[in-house]
């Protein structure tokens, strides 16, 4: 075949095939259907759940024999509240003065709540579809297959309105975690009065005992924390009998987790007696403790060993 021929044959075969199409019916363009939802797992929305608020009471020593750690107990005391997991929504911080006011409500310095973000409601679970019955026409199962789809859509929606809603919860909880640690980093800035000659732990404890053994602000606390910045001698001595006896904290701290920080003995012969009489006034405080059926943690924690980290462990 020469090249005539063959080109004329390809022209033929062009026309055949145009003329074909043309004989096709035309084929109506019908509505794009959705991109299928793939199978998803409905996301459980939290279950609200009463929080477990605690009330943490710090006593800060100003006595004459401490004087010199005061400012650096209640910025230490700052810096704890600071730590992750010290301080939750709901709970309630107080601080006071140990001296010779410390029953006082003047030896108050500081009483914050931890504010509660708003709650926020979560959707109701979307229904799951209800299979047809075994034999069911096939319509019926076509219908079902189209609810199923709707199904895994309408999750797949929810899930993103939970996952918003829990991730605005977790804002919430942030920004009233920062509101409180604002309040709180003014003790930092509180000036120290001039040492007070006299000490008055076991009036503090009386006047803490109180507070914890009835409902403030209307709440009955979860647990409660008592720090103690002190270097914990009790002046003036009590004439006999035991050290608290005047105040009786018989089983008034119940429960009660106790931390002695910031412990501290100053230098020279008063620093000698006292580590003389140390052991002996450690028994003597643990008795006191014991009998209050408080929890001591740890004995004395030391200057030189209170981190803001150890003594949050500690309250913990």
């Amino acid at each position: 075949m020469n090249l005539r021929r063959r080109v004329a044959f390809l022209v033929v075969l062009m026309a055949l095939a145009v003329m074909a199409s043309s004989c096709l019916p035309a084929v109506a363009e019908g509505p794009v259907l959705p991109t299928p939802c793939p199978s998803v797992t409905a996301i459980p929305a939290p279950v609200p759940v009463p929080p477990a608020s605690k009330l943490i009471y710090a006593l800060v020593d100003r006595s004459i024999s401490y004087e010199a750690l005061s400012r650096q107990a209640l910025g230490l005391f700052a810096d704890v509240l600071d730590v992750p997991g010290v301080v939750s929504p709901g709970d309630r911080v107080m601080v006071s003065w140990i001296g010779s006011d410390s029953y006082s409500p003047s030896s108050s310095l500081f009483s914050e709540v931890v504010p509660r973000p708003p709650e926020r409601g979560f959707p109701t679970p979307v229904p799951s579809p209800t299979e047809p019955p075994s034999g069911s026409p096939v319509l019926s199962w076509a219908a079902y297959a189209k609810q199923v789809q709707k199904f895994q859509c309408d999750v797949a929606t929810q899930n993103r309105q939970v996952k918003s809603l829990v991730d605005a919860g977790e804002t919430d909880r942030k920004a009233a975690l920062q509101a409180f640690h604002l309040k709180a980093g003014s003790l930092k800035n509180i000036e120290t009065p001039k040492g007070d000659p006299s000490t008055g732990i076991c009036d503090a404890l009386s006047k803490v005992s109180e507070v914890f053994s009835s409902p403030l602000d209307g709440v009955d606390w979860a647990s409660y924390r008592l720090l103690i910045f002190s270097d914990m001698e009790e002046w003036p001595l009590p004439k006999g009998g035991r050290l608290c006896d005047s105040v009786n904290l018989k089983s008034k701290l119940k429960g009660v987790t106790v931390v002695v920080a910031m412990f501290y003995c100053p230098n020279g012969q008063v620093c000698q007696n006292w580590r003389a009489n140390y052991p002996q006034m450690r028994d003597a405080w643990e008795t006191v403790f014991q009998d209050a059926e408080a929890s001591l943690v740890s004995g004395f924690l030391r200057v030189e060993a209170s981190t803001p980290e150890t003594v949050a462990y500690m309250l913990r």
